[in-house]
């Protein structure tokens, strides 16, 4: 097959998006498949304005819509919705006559949007803001919503993606597949280890939407009831200081926050840490819980992400948003009985081992190929997806 894969970030591989997308397209390389990227550099003009960057970022992909179409692809793989008016132009083409669309996920925009709703995360400050939200908003929501209804296809990362898209009409139950991204082979391969010593950990960066009030309030709590208990940060580097400052003098001495690090050493610390704690309002996929439960954590989330693919007791905890009552009381009885820690974090570890990466892309291969085939057998190049 020869695909187009159109991302709206840069392929850094320290970041999840990044990472994930180097994945796909170098093991459907690896496989014999000819993969194109394309990244902003290639289509977007950087714009000097703190201001109208999101709105300019869509109308700049236009600029792709020509050469997508010359280079006769078989798939053109999308990753954002930021790229709903180029979707929308391309879709107009009768099937048989372009190359199919597919969507990938990698945090629908759609349930995004909602969260910041929801939690009132939006930046609301400043007249330029207020007016940004009433005017150039409502257009970008409208070529969000077409990034996934005019697509031909779509592959999600959790199922509440994929239900949200077939509940609202995006999609059908035919032209979604569910593909989670892989684990890397270093945590996947760790050991668990039994009777650790107690220690908290957490992995991201220190925002509103990974909650970080809650961390701060659910470790505080967890710290003062524990004296043994440490607490391990990875991810928040750059705001070191400010980190530790906001929790309890008393405790400051059992927190350590991590400077940038290797992955095998990040897989060291979370080999060596019996709870895993992510209360995020929102996740992509989350792939640090992934990560976390390969290493033999015991994790304590939120319905986010892979969060909601959890069985909560069983490997591993899912908490309400917000809710730190039940995050400390979870956490709590972890700590309190190692065998039911280890329990579950063998359970954890279970739960993703299947989820490496050649195995992953091996799935995605086989779910293009039958939409490849089924596009190209039908006389009006409608799809379904293929058996698993």
């Amino acid at each position: 097959m020869k695909i187009a894969s159109i991302c709206n970030t840069i392929l850094d591989p320290t970041l999840g998006s990044g990472k994930t997308r180097l994945a796909w397209s170098n093991g459907l390389r690896a496989l014999g498949h000819s993969v194109n990227v394309y990244e902003p550099t290639q289509f977007y003009k950087s714009w000097i304005f703190d201001k109208g960057r999101t709105l300019k970022f869509r109308i700049d992909a236009l600029r792709l819509y020509g050469q997508l179409l010359d280079d006769n692809y078989d798939i053109l793989e999308f990753y954002g919705a930021e790229f709903g008016a180029l979707i929308s132009r391309l879709a107009r083409i009768p099937k048989q006559s372009r190359p199919l669309i597919v969507h990938h996920t990698d945090g629908l925009e759609l349930l995004w949007e909602r969260c910041q709703k929801d939690f009132s995360l939006y930046d609301n400050t400043g007249l330029l803001q207020l007016i940004g939200r009433s005017s150039i908003r409502p257009v970008i929501e409208y070529f969000d919503r077409l990034a996934f209804s005019q697509a031909d296809a779509v592959i999600y990362q959790h199922a509440t993606e994929g239900d949200y898209l077939i509940e609202h009409g995006y999609q059908r139950l035919e032209t979604c597949s569910l593909v989670e991204p892989g684990v890397d082979e270093i945590y996947l391969s760790t050991k668990i280890i039994p009777n650790k010593k107690p220690r908290l950990v957490s992995l991201g960066t220190w925002t509103a939407r990974k909650d970080s009030e809650t961390i701060v309030e659910v470790a505080s709590r967890l710290l003062s009831a524990n004296p043994n208990l440490e607490f391990h940060i990875l991810g928040a580097h750059t705001q070191r200081d400010f980190i530790i400052n906001v929790f309890p003098d008393f405790v400051r001495n059992r927190i350590t926050v991590y400077p940038r690090i290797t992955v095998e050493k990040i897989s060291e610390v979370l080999a060596h840490s019996s709870i895993f704690l992510l209360p995020s309002l929102f996740e992509g996929f989350g792939m640090a819980t992934t990560e976390a439960m390969a290493c033999g954590c015991c994790v304590v989330v939120t319905p986010t992400g892979f969060g909601t693919a959890i069985k909560s007791g069983t490997d591993g905890f899912v908490c309400n948003f917000k809710d730190t009552d039940a995050m400390v009381s979870r956490c709590q009885s972890l700590l309190s009985d190692p065998s039911l820690c280890y329990s579950i974090a063998k359970a954890a570890k279970d739960r993703v081992s299947s989820l490496s990466w050649p195995c992953q892309i091996l799935k995605l291969e086989k779910i293009y190929q039958g939409w490849v085939e089924a596009k190209g057998a039908s006389r009006n190049g409608e799809i379904h997806t293929p058996a698993a």
